[in-house]
This record gives structure tokens, C-alpha cells and sequence, in this order.
């Protein structure tokens, strides 16, 4: 979590920071990139903008600014020592959410291919109400997406990544990257969000 020194309208009081170290940092600049693009869309957070810090000990630091998540995550909430269930009306809320997310992506032409709890982010609508009926769901982490191609296809010599658990037989059998394999992620994170595992 961030806080600006300088205040702007357009940044907000509150944001998360993601770094990476600058001669490392190919991939957080790529989900910069992808986060800029996808910015008119609700269901994905938001960013601020990206910049470079040099550190005390000289190390370049290559920042990206967040919409800050007050409740982290799906995974945070599932792994809370309760191990709770969300309630049924919550997973229908959030698996919307994400659902419009996925259109808007996939319309662009890309596939996010990390869909997963740790990936689905739950934002305030209103500051005041810490129920779970007062968050939405946000895609965040694009730093795997990649654009579909014509045939959908992904090429033997490129490693398809992601995690195993959420991968579709199309992507971890025949190497295919369409939108569905999406679809499929966010289908075995509702299952992990109704029964809390």
C-alpha cells in the first residue's frame, strides 16, 4: 500500500504498489501496458501509471500503481483461518464481475491465462460497509496474458504458463490459447469460492 506525497485529483488517496527490479521488470511493464488498455473496463483494476525509483542503495526499482484492493483477494478470503465459504449470492456477484472483465478482454483480442483466485481482487464500493455485498470482483495479474492469435494455436517452442490447477485440457494437452481456456479457470475458482478449498 501506497500513499502519495504530492496529491493529485487523479490519483486516489490510497493505492497498492507492485515492483520489480528495472533489469527484471519486462513483465510488470507488459501488465502496465495491458492495465492502460484495459482501464475503461469496471471488472479490471485500475491503474495510475508507472515509474522508476532508484533505491538508498542504487538499485532502479520499476513501479506500477494499483487500485487498492481493501479486501485482497478471493484466495485471501478462502484462506482466512476459518477456511469460510462465501455466501452463494457473493459468488454469483463476483463470478459477473469477472465474466464482463473476461468479454471486455477477450474482445481486445487477448486471453488473460492466469485466471484464479489469487488473480480475482475484491475492491470497496462503499468504504463504510465491510460486507462482502459491498465489493466488487477485479481482474488484476497480466503480467502471462497473451494477444489470441489467428488460429488460436500457441506454437510448441513457446512455454505456455500459468497454474496447473486452473488450466483446461486445450491448454495443458493440445496447446491451444483461446478465450474458453478463461472460462474454464473462472469455472474452478467458482467451485473453490462455493466450497471454501
Amino acid at each position: 500500500m501506497a500513499r502519495p506525497t504530492k496529491t493529485s485529483k487523479k490519483l486516489p488517496p490510497i493505492m497498492d504498489v507492485k515492483s520489480a527490479d528495472l533489469s527484471e521488470s519486462a513483465d510488470l511493464a507488459k501488465e502496465s501496458r495491458l492495465l492502460k488498455k484495459f482501464r475503461n473496463c469496471p471488472s479490471i483494476l485500475n491503474t495510475y501509471g508507472s515509474d522508476v525509483t532508484e533505491e538508498d542503495e542504487g538499485e532502479k526499482l520499476f513501479n506500477v500503481f494499483l487500485e487498492y484492493a481493501q479486501r485482497g483477494t478471493i484466495e485471501d478470503c478462502i484462506k482466512t483461518p476459518r477456511n469460510f465459504e462465501l455466501f452463494e449470492q457473493h459468488v454469483r456477484k463476483y463470478t459477473l464481475s469477472v465474466l464482463k472483465g473476461l468479454k471486455y478482454i477477450h474482445d481486445k483480442g487477448f486471453v488473460h491465462c492466469d485466471i484464479k483466485r489469487a488473480n480475482i481482487f475484491l475492491v470497496s464500493n462503499d468504504p463504510k460497509d465491510t460486507g462482502f455485498g459491498s465489493y466488487v470482483a477485479k481482474i488484476g495479474d497480466f503480467r502471462l496474458a497473451k494477444r489470441a492469435t489467428k488460429n488460436n494455436v500457441v506454437k510448441r517452442s513457446e512455454q505456455i504458463h500459468g497454474t496447473g490447477l486452473y488450466m483446461s485440457p486445450k491448454v495443458s494437452i493440445q496447446n491451444i490459447l483461446e478465450p474458453s481456456v478463461d472460462i474454464w479457470a473462472l469455472g474452478c475458482s467458482v467451485l473453490q469460492m462455493l466450497t471454501g478449498k
